[in-house]
């Protein structure tokens, strides 16, 4: 078991994502804030791309 991170958007919705949409009311600002970069790119929050986060076990 352990923490995994990377900048890379995909690389976190491929492993947390179907986490994620499971429970879509519980995890509404994941799934907004990550929808968001998708669309308007990593830049969207400020001028460092963001570091994402993810349990494996």
């Amino acid at each position: 078991m352990t923490w995994t991170f990377s900048r890379d958007l995909d690389a976190f919705l491929d492993e947390a994502g179907p986490f994620l949409r499971a429970r879509p009311a519980e995890n509404t600002v994941f799934l907004t804030v990550t929808d968001t970069l998708r669309s308007a790119g990593l830049g969207m929050y400020g001028e460092r791309a963001p570091r994402f986060g993810w349990w494996r076990e």
